[in-house]
C-alpha cells in the first residue's frame, strides 16, 4: 500500500478489511463493544431545563458543571472567574495611567474589552453545549 495516498482504492480497502478479520480469528486483535453510557446512557436525576437555567444565570461561576458532577471543572471556573473579576475591578479602580496619556488609557480598555470578550465567548458557547447536548461527569446525556 502507498503510504502517501489520500484516499484507498475499493479493492485495498477489501484486503484491509480481509485482514483485519483475520487477526481478530487469530486473536491478534480483540473487538470491544463502547459501554452504553458512553452512547445512549441517560441521567435521569439531573434536568436539563435546570442545567439550562443555571448556566444562564450562575454559569460564569461554574455552578452548572458542580450540577453536572464535574467538580475540577467548576472550581477552574469558579477560581479564573473571581480572579478576572479581581484583576479587571483592580485596573479599574486603582487608575495605573495618567489621564493625559491617552495611549495608556486606550490599552488598558482595549485590554478590558478582549477579557470581557474572552469571557463572555466562553460563557456563551457554555450555555449552547447546555442546550444542545449536555453530558454529566460519566459522559452520560441530560435529560
Amino acid at each position: 500500500m502507498n503510504k502517501n495516498k489520500l484516499f484507498l482504492s475499493e479493492e485495498e480497502i477489501k484486503n484491509e478489511i480481509s485482514n483485519a478479520q483475520e487477526k481478530l480469528k487469530n486473536g491478534i486483535i480483540v473487538e470491544k463493544t463502547i459501554p452504553d453510557y458512553w452512547t445512549n446512557g441517560i441521567n435521569k436525576k439531573l434536568s436539563r431545563k435546570k442545567l439550562i437555567y443555571l448556566s444562564i444565570f450562575t454559569g460564569l461561576f461554574g455552578v452548572d458543571r458542580f450540577y453536572l458532577g464535574k467538580k475540577i471543572s467548576g472550581i477552574t471556573k469558579l477560581f479564573f472567574s473571581i480572579i478576572g473579576v479581581m484583576v479587571v475591578a483592580l485596573i479599574i479602580n486603582f487608575k495605573p495611567w495618567n489621564i493625559s496619556d491617552v495611549s495608556t488609557l486606550v490599552n488598558v480598555w482595549i485590554f478590558i474589552s478582549l477579557s470581557l470578550v474572552v469571557v463572555l465567548s466562553f460563557y456563551i458557547i457554555d450555555i449552547v453545549i447546555s442546550i444542545k447536548n449536555p453530558r454529566d461527569s460519566e459522559f452520560r446525556s441530560v435529560k
